[in-house]
């Protein structure tokens, strides 16, 4: 079929040589698909035939154009982008084109066009959420919201592959696409913690298209979620239990061990406690005091649980808690003044006076006490043995004797003994009589008042980076003195004093804690407490620079399009000081290039041609904060412009005239040209040049070369055309004429003539048209070529004809001048072997064939005799003349149109221009005008027939201020002939006061300032605008404050002194009024801070304060760093340096010289532990420091190599699948680094069946085929090592390894196999009954059968005598096994059937079966000489030789095993399946002389058979003794019989003596002798055998005898 189309094909294609009269019209393909990407100005791959072609139909935007390819053929040219993607009436995208082709002779032919879509479209985010709040308690699997993306593109290049990137606690759930919207849910992955981390930030990707290939895109979406806080965190204890808490030998049961301290951070509740059954302790609930049950007997270390409960959410803490028994003081040692700890008592020290050698006191010592001791009793250590503590009440205490005579021998005098609890300790110091009186104070009334403060809440703020300084006061209404306490995390960094000022212990660090959440507690002497809540707010110091996420960005733009590139900087400050804007230092003239203050970088057209020598932009992105001073930084974006081939090639000269001195050789250069190309690069801009004519060629540097043959004369006249192109894609060119000898041409004969023809002139035969060179005397004249647009030459020769010897030029055909506008001839004038070409262009005129004809032939007028010249008299129509559309419409006002529109104007309103915005001077119906409008955006509409322009859509001045439109006006109401005129309507919006002012700052509320700020001083700057006017529009502001105003610049300063004001808040409003009345409010506090003094402190050069010092870790450095100070009239040998132990704990990795200053580490840095140290350093003169605050920041070195998490890991591939494809992904190594250069991991693995396609990414791939059949599983091992070779890690191997399973996945690829095709069977007849095993078949399958193969019997079961259907088969089968069984006893000789085994594809195989039922007389034993095994291994081959010995079917029954030989039990049947007689058939394998008889006796050892005897059954046994029986009984009546008989022959012989001796006896009558004919003669024969002797007589008729 290929060869004949190809035939036909070449028939077509003959025809269309033979010309276009006779031509068929042939489109080859008839189906075209076409990429919507396919370059505009390109052949499309068709070939339609013949060349003189057009598309009547389908193609109404002009898609295509018919361009010829040949002499013959044409092809189509694109002209418009084509759009796959375009959205059509039915709501389906696509694009496609029925074009109808017409062809000579009215032939037609239809061309499909199927525009394929290609990826060019990036899916793009649709109401997705940006941020989302979701509970800490939500479930794992919850979903969160719905990710939804549109692809305009089709196919498999708008279905998107969602995923998550960046944070592990999502995920996504399985994408459902439709019509290019795919979407997906947000599901939660992991619980949510919102102690732990509060916000979560990452990005969900969108990838559209086929990701094997390069056409993909990928958009991200930044989703923020916020973790609800709910109810949920346990209680915090307060209490240290890193220490082990002791009791004491002479503690009792139900005293106090310790206290213990727990607060509900989140809500304030009460909280129970309770402690883990033990022997030793029990604990108040309530109380929280741990009390003894029983003493310990050893000093063994005793652990117990403890657990703190809310009441509010049940939430429950667990501690441990450790205790040892300890002994007493045994002396009263004196205790140090720095041992002492918090206050127990009223006062520290009292004095307890004894008088000598009684062991009495001379007044009783009481103590009060400031905490009840219902909660828990102080213990007296350092004499517990001469002196005990007398509980009074729950807040005093009495010191007595216990040993009175013990004290009385002792000298105590300045003795002590120490008052202590878990709440603090106070001393006792004993003094003798003659000493000072004691200083105890009297017993202190009960307070009746709880301690409760005047806020539930205190707010108060903390400057970043502040020295310790007063924050605020707390007051509590109570009747007596409180202590005061701040309970909380992060507690230690503020300390309260007696008078309830709070003030920080060091400097807080913003971008660390923003804010502290804190309880403050008070109590009284009673021990009744009070709570508040303790919110300390930190404000933000511009302390942070931004940093740019690249140092260097790069983009690269094709010229001439526009790109916009995101640049990002983050600033860790807050507020306005984290507020970052946008510039770009120093902007390039000429070039479309800005940033926006959040910036996006706009990229407009640029024009590579204008950018010189160099195709990079570079530009300087400064990013800066708002805060005061401003803090900034730089990054460098190179923009590289991309040349595109958007020039051609242009001659210096349309016309090259090159006269020649001399005959030209081939080779020789007859002259030079020139063109060049403006584009930038090449091959864009490098031009080559193609010669019209083959004689000569053109070279890259222009130089024009005479090429041959023979020799170019140098009165030679002739030209030809040169054509420049680029090597741009798409390829761009040009020409120009060459002339040689131009000057030797006849002057009067022109090349390029025009005249004129009307289109009256044309309908009579032979009409001359009039041309310059006609009537040349010596010339003959012919027409080369006739052409006009739309019509093929062959049929504008038709219309045209000229005189070959006079040059005259005849029209033939009439010519519509509404079709044919002009005629171009291509004339060739010949002169002997000259030959000049000339291009004559004939216009065809519109004149009117019609004679006018008057109405009124015959008219009488009248005139006034005082009417001027030019009077008109009377207008006189006439009939037959035809009307034309000669004049355009003309705009008013030069089309340019401008009119101004409130923004608050109504919908409907009509703009404010002089309508008809157009006219006509036509008359009837070309005079009609219809208009149209574009560039409107949606804001305007235009009446087609009147040109009213309305308002159809709401202004917004701070949108958009200008509307351009542009308006199009076509006279005839837009049909053929028309005219087409454009006009400009210019909008400008008028603002109105719409928009209330807006205050931009957030961090009002946190202001601060020094007491002795001078008037003036600077606040903060307020950030207001207001939309209205451009955003210029002025504001007036008030913050409604004595002490505080807003000037001119917005700039909130000081008006009068703060002094007296530290430590106070002053808050206030600020309101904000545009002129029109419109205004916006915000609070705003300033706290006031005590004035700073830092006088006599010394003064630090180096290093600087917050600098950062780089190391890298893993060295050790001889110095860090050495502080230095400005020297002070010789001081310098007065300042101390130490590190501030107070602040954080990392001092503790340094060391400093305490007079030189030199830091040192204790050890090398480790960037993987911690990568940042902060340190304060203080160099003190005397009591006076200065505090210099550094960083030390750890460099990371490529020191950590890359491991796998895991050691294993399985996946799986699918069996017989082909080509690259992914296997799965592996567990991703971990690289400890913290660089991206250090840590980009690579992967490979030990085998070329499996590779990673790109080496840093953990998804494995395959191109190999895998048969599971051949090998289940492949193992592998994969190895992770540093992509840069340059990981060095001396703990550890360099490359990290995993083993992966892979397992072979199986697919049923295989057909089951019987074991045999034919199954053959022997039953003896009578052996089997109903249920009776008779053979079990056998199939195998390579693939694995989940559920097994399936055995089954197909068609009929047939016997000699039936064929028998599955239900009424006398055989079964079952079928997961395979067993043949009977299900009834078999009658017939044997059965034939079918068995067919069928696996879970529905892959079948078949065999035979053949059942023998035989009796024993059928079979026959074959002795055989040669070991069992022998036999049964070729039992096959056996059988088929027998088989051949006999000519018989041998069917072997049976095998037995003797000890020398081996029997084998064999029946035969014939070829109709019929038993053969075992004597027949072993006379025929005895007879037999095949070969395969001599192989049986040679190899096998086959004896001589014979029919076998079987064993009888117990009916021919009984057949065999009823036989004997028979033989037996005849025997004997033969014996009977012969003993009558010899005792008959006995007395014959005695009555014959007898009558012998008596008379003579004669039987019967007389005559002769005969024998009875009944019974004929007896013999007598005696023992002897002697010869019988002679018979007597017979005896007479009458004779009787009563012994016969």
């Amino acid at each position: 079929m290929s060869q004949l189309f190809k035939f036909s094909y070449f028939l077509i294609l003959l025809g269309c040589l033979k010309g276009t009269d006779s031509a068929q019209l042939l489109i080859e393909p008839s189906f075209l698909l076409v990429e919507e990407d396919w370059p505009v100005g390109t052949h499309l791959p068709v070939t339609i035939c013949p060349k003189n072609v057009k598309i009547l139909s389908g193609d109404p935007a002009s898609y295509f154009t018919v361009v010829k390819i040949n002499e013959t053929c044409s092809t189509l040219q694109l002209n418009l982008a084509l759009d796959a993607d375009k959205e059509n009436a039915d709501g389906l995208r696509g694009q496609s084109f029925s074009l109808v082709i017409a062809g000579p002779k009215k032939s037609r032919a239809t061309l499909e066009v199927q525009i394929v879509d290609v990826n060019d479209n990036s899916p793009q985010f649709s109401n997705t959420p940006s941020s989302f709040e979701i509970s800490e308690n939500a479930e794992i699997g919850t979903d969160i919201f719905k990710v939804t993306t549109l692809d305009p593109d089709t196919g498999i290049s708008g279905i998107s592959r969602f995923s998550v990137e960046g944070d592990s606690s999502f995920t996504l759930a399985k994408r459902k696409c439709s019509s290019g919207k795919c979407s997906t849910q947000l599901r939660l992955a992991k619980k949510l913690d919102f102690e732990e981390k509060p916000i979560h930030t990452f990005n969900i990707t969108a990838k559209d298209g086929d990701p094997h290939s390069n056409r993909t895109h990928t958009v991200a979406h930044t989703v923020t979620i916020h973790v609800k806080n709910e109810n949920d965190e346990p209680p915090k204890f307060l209490t240290d239990f890193s220490q082990v808490f002791p009791i004491f030998k002479s503690t009792k049961p139900g005293d106090i061990i310790a206290k213990l301290e727990a607060i509900d951070v989140e809500n304030g509740a009460e909280i129970q406690f309770g402690m883990k059954e033990n022997e030793h302790l029990k604990i108040d609930s309530k109380s929280g005091n741990v009390l003894l049950k029983k003493l310990p007997t050893d000093d063994a270390l005793i652990t117990v649980e403890l657990y703190a409960t809310s009441s509010k959410n049940g939430k429950s803490k667990t501690v441990e808690m450790k205790l040892r028994l300890m002994n007493d003081e045994a002396t009263l040692p004196k205790i140090a003044e720095n041992q002492e700890k918090p206050e127990l008592c009223e006062f520290p020290i009292y004095e307890a006076h004894l008088i000598q050698g009684t062991g009495t006191f001379s007044t009783p010592l009481k103590i009060k006490t400031l905490k009840s001791m219902a909660e828990e009793k102080p213990r007296l250590i350092g004499g517990s043995e001469s002196f005990d503590l007398n509980v009074i009440d729950d807040f005093h205490v009495e010191l007595k004797v216990l040993n009175a005579e013990k004290v009385a021998s002792q000298v105590l005098d300045s003795a002590q003994l120490l008052v202590k609890s878990q709440s603090g300790q106070c001393r006792i110091v004993l003094r003798s009589a003659a000493q000072m009186t004691p200083k105890a104070s009297p017993i202190a009334q009960k307070l009746k008042i709880i301690p409760k403060f005047e806020k539930s809440e205190y707010q108060f703020q903390v400057v970043e980076n502040r020295e310790p300084t007063v924050l605020g006061e707390v007051k509590v209404i109570s009747d007596g003195p409180v202590t005061y306490e701040i309970l909380g995390e992060n507690g230690e960094k503020f300390q309260i004093s007696n008078d309830g000022e709070i003030q920080n212990l060091e400097p807080i660090d913003r971008e660390t804690y923003e804010k502290f959440e804190l309880i403050v507690k008070a109590t009284d002497l009673n021990g009744s407490s009070g709570k508040s809540q303790l919110i300390i707010h930190v404000k933000d110091e511009n302390d942070n620079s931004p940093i740019f996420d690249k140092e260097h960005y790069f983009i690269t733009v094709d010229e001439g399009k526009s790109e916009k590139l995101k640049i990002t900087a983050t600033d860790a400050d807050s507020g306005k000081n984290g507020q970052i804007v946008y510039s770009i230092d120093q902007k390039i003239d000429n070039l479309p290039i800005d940033i926006s203050p959040d910036g996006m970088l706009f990229i407009g057209a640029i024009d590579r041609e204008n950018m010189g020598n160099s195709n990079e932009v570079n530009l300087t992105v400064t990013a800066s904060d708002s805060g005061e001073p401003k803090r900034s930084a730089s990054a460098t974006v190179t923009i590289r412009v991309k040349d595109i081939n958007d020039n051609s090639p242009v001659f210096s000269n349309s016309r090259y005239s090159i006269p020649l001195d001399a005959n030209i050789s081939p080779g020789g250069i007859i002259g030079r040209l020139e063109a060049t190309d403006a584009d930038s690069t090449s091959p864009n801009n490098y031009v080559t040049y193609t010669s019209g004519d083959p004689k000569f060629t053109v070279s890259d540097s222009g130089e024009i070369l005479f090429t041959g043959p023979g020799t170019l004369e140098k009165s030679a006249s002739l030209e030809f055309n040169v054509t420049a192109q680029d090597g741009g894609d798409p390829m761009n060119s040009a020409n120009a004429l060459v002339v040689i000898n131009e000057h030797r041409s006849m002057k009067s004969i022109e090349n390029e003539l025009t005249t004129q023809i009307n289109s009256n002139d044309t309908g009579g035969e032979k009409s001359e048209i009039k041309w310059l060179n006609a009537g040349m005397p010596g010339y003959t004249y012919e027409i080369i070529r006739a052409s006009a647009d739309g019509f093929s030459d062959s049929e504008v020769a038709t219309w045209i004809s000229i005189d070959s010897k006079s040059g005259r030029i005849y029209t033939l055909k009439k010519v519509d001048p509404s079709r044919v506008k002009q005629i171009k001839l291509h004339i060739s004038m010949r002169k002997g072997k000259r030959e000049v070409p000339v291009e004559l262009i004939i216009n065809v005129m519109d004149t009117d064939d019609v004679t006018p004809i008057y109405s009124t032939p015959t008219r009488k007028l009248s005139v006034t005799e005082s009417a001027t010249l030019g009077t008109t008299v009377v207008d006189m129509p006439v009939e037959g003349i035809k009307e034309q559309n000669e004049i355009k419409p003309i705009f008013k006002n030069s089309s340019n149109f401008a009119v101004s529109l409130l923004e608050s104007s109504v919908l409907g309103t009509v703009l404010d221009l002089p309508y008809p915005l157009a006219t006509d001077r036509d008359s009837s119906k070309f005079s009609t005008l219809k208009y149209s409008m574009t560039g409107d955006e949606g804001y305007f509409k235009i009446d087609e027939s009147n040109s009213t322009i309305r308002l159809v859509a709401p202004l917004d001045f701070e949108t958009q201020r200008v509307h351009s439109l542009s308006i199009k006006c076509v006279d005839n109401q837009g049909r053929e002939p028309h005219h087409e005129v454009f006009a400009s309507v210019t909008v400008t919006v008028i603002d109105v006061n719409d928009n209330a002012p807006v205050i931009h700052n957030t961090d009002l509320t946190h202001l601060s300032i020094e007491e002795d700020a001078q008037v003036g001083q600077v606040v903060t700057v307020l950030v207001i605008s207001d939309s209205d006017e451009g955003g210029v529009q002025k504001t007036e502001i008030d913050v409604n404050s004595t002490l505080f105003r807003a000037d001119s610049d917005k700039k909130l300063v000081v008006i009068a002194s703060l002094k007296g004001h530290a430590g106070q808040r002053i808050c206030s409003t600020v309101t904000a009024t545009d002129v029109g009345g419109l205004r916006a409010t915000s609070p705003y506090c300033v706290t006031v801070y005590p004035a700073k003094n830092t006088h006599h402190n010394p003064l630090v050069i180096t290093p600087k304060q917050n600098s950062i010092h780089y190391f890298d870790e893993n060295i050790v450095y001889d110095e860090l760093l050495k502080v230095k100070v400005l020297e002070e009239d010789g001081d310098i040998g007065n300042v101390t340096f130490r590190l501030d132990e107070m602040f954080k704990k990392d001092w503790q990795m340094f060391t400093i010289g305490e007079i030189n200053g030199s830091l040192h580490a204790r050890q090398a840095f480790d960037f993987e532990k911690k990568t940042v140290h902060e340190i304060k350093i203080l160099a003190c003169r005397i009591n006076n420091c200065t505090s210099t605050h550094l960083f030390i920041s750890v460099n990371d070195r490529n020191d950590n190599c890359p491991m796998f998490p895991k050691q294993d890991v399985r996946l799986t591939v699918l069996e017989n699948e082909k080509g690259k494809r992914q296997v799965g992904r592996i567990p991703a190594a971990l690289d400890s680094d913290f660089h991206s250069d250090n840590t980009k991991v690579c992967y490979t693995t030990d085998t070329p069946l499996f590779f990673f396609s790109d080496p840093t990414l953990p998804i494995l791939f395959t191109n190999s085929s895998f048969d599971r059949e051949h090998k289940k599983q492949h193992q592998i091992s994969i190895t992770a090592y540093d992509c840069h070779l340059s990981c060095r890690d001396p703990h550890k191997p360099i490359n990290g390894t995993i083993v992966a399973l892979i397992d072979v996945l199986d697919i049923n690829d295989n057909f089951p196999k019987f074991s045999e095709k034919i199954y053959t069977s022997t039953v003896v007849q009578g052996h089997v009954t109903t249920g009776s095993h008779i053979l079990t078949v056998q199939a195998t399958d390579l693939d694995e059968e989940p559920e097994g193969l399936k055995y089954s019997i197909r068609g009929f079961v047939r016997s000699p005598s039936h064929s028998f259907v599955a239900a009424e088969s006398p055989i079964s089968i079952d079928k997961s096994t395979g067993e043949l069984s009977a299900t009834e006893i078999l009658k017939d000789s044997s059965y034939s059937f079918t068995v067919v085994v069928t696996d879970g594809a529905g892959h079948e195989d078949t065999a035979s079966v053949v059942i023998s039922v035989v009796t024993y007389a059928q079979q026959t034993e074959l002795v055989f000489d040669a070991p069992f095994e022998l036999i049964m291994k070729n039992e096959k081959k056996i059988a088929e030789n027998l088989s051949n010995a006999t000519g018989l079917q041998t069917i072997v029954d049976k095998c037995r095993q003797n000890a020398n030989f081996t029997l084998m039990l064999v029946h035969f049947m014939d070829i109709n399946g019929q038993f053969v007689n075992v004597d027949r058939a072993v006379n025929l394998l005895m007879s037999s002389s095949a070969e395969s008889r001599r192989e049986l006796r040679s190899v096998y050892g086959l004896r001589e058979a014979f029919p076998p005897v079987p064993i009888p059954s117990k009916v021919p046994q009984y057949i065999l003794i009823a036989v004997l029986l028979f033989f037996v009984i005849s025997i004997l009546s033969m014996c009977i019989w012969c003993r009558q008989r010899n005792n008959y022959e006995r007395k014959l012989r005695h009555i014959s003596a007898q009558a012998s001796t008596v008379h003579t006896v004669t039987l019967g009558r007389g005559g002769k002798q005969t024998c009875n004919p009944g019974y004929g003669e007896i013999p007598i024969i005696s023992r002897h055998h002697h010869p019988p002797p002679a018979p007597p007589p017979p005896t007479s008729a009458d004779l009787q005898s009563t012994e016969l």
